[in-house]
């Protein structure tokens, strides 16, 4: 937003900003692919450890304990 105005960047593409410009971006979202409750325990484990995904989260989403 430049002066009350909208720009769209399109991907692949550039654009000077200046100070005072408002950036907004929209990405798509990771929703994940499959039923997370068949997703093996270790690879789970693994994401807790890495700090992707919290114990709750674990408990909650996946059904397991990490």
């Amino acid at each position: 937003l430049r002066d009350g105005v909208e720009t769209t960047v399109w991907p692949r593409s550039a654009h000077l900003l200046k100070k005072g410009d408002i950036v907004t971006m929209c990405l798509g979202g990771g929703g994940g692919y499959g039923n997370p409750e068949m997703r093996p325990q270790a690879r789970v484990a693994a994401d807790v450890r890495a700090g992707l995904i919290s114990e709750n989260t674990v408990r909650s989403v996946y059904g397991a304990n990490a």
